[in-house]
This record gives structure tokens, C-alpha cells and sequence, in this order.
């Protein structure tokens, strides 16, 4: 294969796959009725309420928030890489020129 086309398609997959937006890790802060997961520069990411009164449903209790919160954070290390297969590479090729896709 030519390095060119080589090139041009790892290009490709960069431009598919950004960096991450949100780095790992995640952490949980609890508030005064709720939690709230935050990535490692501070960014918010998710807010679970709990013992809301005005809430329309049942509120979700301090400890069912805690723990919803805290999966949400495990979410990154449950998640891992993307393989390259995701975006059509064939395995075969893979090993010969790792990073490109074909």
C-alpha cells in the first residue's frame, strides 16, 4: 500500500475519532441534594438529584443518587479504546500496518 493512502487514511480516522472532550478521570462531589460528576479539568457531566420534594416522580433517595452517580463516573474505565474494527478495519491488515485502516 502506498503511504500516501496510508497517510490519508489515518488522517481519516483522526478526524473520526477527536480526542477526548471529557478526560478520565471522573469524580463524584456530593452537593446539597445532589451529586454532580465532574472529568478531570472540572467540566460538569451529570447532575443526580435526590430527596426533591417538588419532584413530578418519586425522588431518588441520597444513597440510589450516590451510586448512579458514581457508575456514571465509572463510565470511561467500563468504556475503553474504541478497536480500530469499529470504524471497518480488517484485522489482517491491522497487524501489518498497525494505526491504518483499510
Amino acid at each position: 500500500m502506498d503511504r500516501r493512502v496510508a497517510g490519508a487514511c489515518v488522517g481519516a480516522i483522526d478526524e473520526l475519532m477527536p480526542a477526548r472532550r471529557f478526560p478520565p478521570p471522573w469524580s463524584v462531589e456530593e452537593a446539597d441534594n445532589y451529586f454532580v460528576v465532574r472529568d478531570h479539568e472540572g467540566q460538569q457531566l451529570a447532575y443526580v438529584h435526590f430527596d426533591n420534594p417538588r419532584a413530578a416522580a418519586k425522588p431518588l433517595t441520597k444513597d440510589e443518587a450516590r451510586r448512579i452517580a458514581a457508575n456514571i463516573a465509572k463510565l470511561p474505565e467500563l468504556l475503553g479504546p474504541v478497536p480500530m474494527s469499529a470504524f471497518g478495519c480488517k484485522a489482517d491488515m491491522t497487524r501489518i500496518f498497525p494505526n491504518v485502516c483499510f
